[in-house]
């Protein structure tokens, strides 16, 4: 993960400052210039659209008694690729048209699915939902139970007096004992 996140911080921007010369010594500087800021307007006006139109998908999907996470799905994946628009580059650009072709975009999602279905069971059987994740019930810390807290059950003291009637079939009963709190006898 640590290189996957440092080929996304140095790497991509170092990519994409190599796209900008080689296509603007293609097309020239200002045609450059107009292609990444238009990119940036048509980002932003499908992430407007999304978001507009996908309350809407979602609960038409709830009207039909159908989860709504397809729809959900759906609906991130072209919010990203609004977003990929808007960051300045021609390599986001590819990626973010990808997402924006739906049977292009249902084999990412599918692939992506499955990605996390595998890390899902992988952790599941691992005791833990990833590095730094949430932790199985089970899993023992230093301290014991979650978060140092102790394993073992907490000693609770106190008094009791049996209140349940005793008296013979015909005998009357006594109905006024109480439960009296606990006594400071102990401590």
């Amino acid at each position: 993960m640590p290189i996957l996140s440092l080929l996304l911080v140095v790497g991509l921007p170092a990519a994409e400052i190599y796209t900008f010369v080689v296509v603007g010594e293609q097309i020239g500087g200002l045609a450059t210039l107009g292609l990444v800021l238009l990119s940036t307007v048509i980002g932003g006006a499908i992430i407007r659209l999304q978001g507009l139109s996908l309350l809407p998908q979602v609960q038409q999907a709830m009207a039909r008694h159908q989860p709504p996470a397809a729809a959900l799905l759906n609906g991130m994946a072209v919010l990203l690729a609004g977003l990929l628009l808007i960051i300045p580059g021609f390599l986001t650009d590819a990626l973010a048209v990808l997402l924006l072709l739906p049977p292009l975009r249902r084999g990412l999602l599918m692939l992506g699915l499955a990605a996390f279905a595998r890390r899902w069971t992988a952790s599941a059987s691992a005791g833990s939902f990833g590095p730094g994740g949430f932790a199985h019930p089970h899993q023992d810390f230093p301290g014991g139970g979650f978060a140092g807290q102790s394993r073992a059950a907490p000693d609770i003291e106190g008094d009791y007096r049996d209140v349940t009637p005793h008296a013979p079939s015909g005998a009357a009963s006594n109905d006024n004992q109480t439960i009296l709190p606990p006594s400071d006898k102990g401590r």
